[in-house]
């Protein structure tokens, strides 16, 4: 389960980290 969990957690944080690059580039 803590595999799992750590999974998730990296793409959230691999989520977050390009959601910010793409609106940086927009602006």
């Amino acid at each position: 389960m803590q595999v799992i969990a750590n999974t998730i957690i990296r793409i959230e944080i691999f989520r977050i980290l390009k959601v910010e690059s793409d609106s940086a580039q927009h602006t």
